[in-house]
C-alpha cells in the first residue's frame, strides 16, 4: 500500500547538546560538593555519588549511537513505524502502530505514544530540528485530522 506521508525523524541535535550541557553542569556540581564537603556535610560522598551518577546518565544519553525512525501514514490513516540504524527509503521493515491516549502535539514539540502489536508502548519525541519544517507541519496536521487509526481524541493539549 502506498504511503501518503513518509517522514524520517533524525535524533535532535539540540536535545543532545542540552543533555551534554546538563551532564557537564552536574559533574561540576559534584566537583564543587567534593571540594567543599570534607568538613561541612555528613553525606558528602553520597551526594557526590548521586551527582556523578546523574551526570554519567545524561552524558551516556547524549553520546550514545542514535537511531533514525520513519513514520509512514497511509491514505486511510494507518501509522507504520520503522526503527533502524540507517533508514533507507527502500526498507519495508515497518511495524503497524496506533496512536495511544496521552500523545501531545504542540507547536514546537510532539510526544507520540505509539502502541505496538505486541501490547508494548513506544514514546517518540519529535522536535522541529528532528525533521524538516514541512515534515513537522505535515505530521502535525496529519495527526490532528483524526482519520482512520489516528484518533484525534487521543491527542492531548493539541494547540496548533
Amino acid at each position: 500500500m502506498p504511503h501518503a506521508l513518509s517522514i524520517v525523524i533524525a535524533p535532535s541535535c539540540r536535545l543532545r547538546w542540552l543533555l551534554a550541557a546538563m551532564g557537564a553542569v552536574l559533574a561540576a556540581a559534584a566537583a564543587g560538593v567534593a571540594m567543599a564537603a570534607p568538613g561541612r556535610y555528613r553525606a558528602a560522598i553520597l551526594a557526590v555519588a548521586m551527582l556523578l551518577a546523574a551526570s554519567l546518565s545524561l552524558l551516556h544519553a547524549a553520546l550514545r549511537r542514535a537511531t533514525q525512525q520513519r513514520i509512514d501514514l497511509s491514505g486511510p490513516g494507518q501509522l507504520h513505524l520503522t526503527v533502524q540504524q540507517g533508514v533507507r527509503p527502500d526498507s519495508q521493515a515497518s511495524r503497524p502502530v496506533r496512536l495511544l491516549p496521552g500523545s501531545t502535539v504542540w507547536p514546537r514539540i510532539m510526544v507520540l505514544r505509539l502502541g505496538l502489536d505486541n501490547g508494548r508502548c513506544r514514546t517518540l519525541v519529535v522536535l522541529p530540528d528532528s525533521v524538516s519544517p514541512e515534515g513537522f507541519r505535515a505530521l502535525a496536521v496529519a495527526l490532528g485530522t483524526g482519520r482512520g487509526a489516528v484518533d484525534a481524541s487521543s491527542i492531548a493539549h493539541k494547540i496548533l
